[in-house]
């Protein structure tokens, strides 16, 4: 009788450390799964698409012009205008249509949701990390610092260039390039793709320098 308190305690001491036990074991588990799923997302057939879409446009247009001439053709098809490419005075011939679309208004509407699903992607990323779905270290082996900086490289001007023609913060979007910026420790870039863009003015959204490549359409473009 007089060892019953002592039996009580060991067995409550027990349980709690069963119960904890099975609670990490359980929430490892659940990482493992999250961990598993951005693995899936990551390689899903939308996502790929969308990362091959803006690697395509950026290699056809250069790095400089990315950003303005991505901001011209989304002005463009918010006003609802359609431009042949054979009579696009803005854009150098290799950046006037590509990524398998057929004008420039399907074009501005593939780069558009492509970038939507990149960024998408990297938030519910960060999401998962703040409710400790899974750990930093998880996002450090996958995807890793270089698919995070692949990514800015895409994304970045994109944005700015979208806040810069429309006069917006696009506060939430530069929130979730920061966070992955200090989450993969990535420094600022500089020279992010410029653009003359003003608001309002299509034809004003076009990379500096452009008026040199139309005078001088031989230069090849640097990728």
């Amino acid at each position: 009788e007089r060892s019953a308190p002592w039996v009580a305690i060991v067995v409550s001491i027990a349980s709690c450390i069963s119960s904890s036990l099975y609670t990490y074991v359980y929430f490892r588990g659940q990482q493992a799964v999250f961990f598993n799923e951005i693995h899936k997302d990551f390689a899903a057939e939308e996502i790929m698409e969308a990362f091959d879409t803006l690697e395509a446009f950026y290699a056809s247009v250069g790095p400089e012009a990315y950003g303005g001439e991505y901001a011209r053709l989304k002005l463009r098809r918010a006003q609802g205008e359609s431009k042949s490419p054979s009579v696009d005075d803005a854009t150098p011939a290799r950046g006037r249509i590509c990524c398998g679309a057929s004008s420039e208004l399907d074009l501005a509407h593939k780069l558009d949701v492509s970038r939507r699903r990149i960024l998408h992607y990297w938030n519910k990323l960060l999401m998962f990390k703040r409710m400790s779905y899974i750990t930093e270290g998880m996002l450090q082996e996958f995807p890793g610092r270089v698919r995070a900086a692949h990514a800015l490289r895409l994304l970045e001007p994109l944005v700015e260039a979208t806040a810069t023609v429309y006069s917006t913060p696009l506060d939430d979007h530069r929130t979730i390039l920061a966070a992955v910026r200090s989450v993969f420790s990535l420094p600022a870039q500089d020279g992010n793709a410029s653009s003359t863009c003003q608001a309002g003015d299509p034809e004003q959204c076009r990379p500096q320098g452009a008026a040199a490549a139309e005078t001088k359409s031989e230069t090849p473009i640097k990728n």
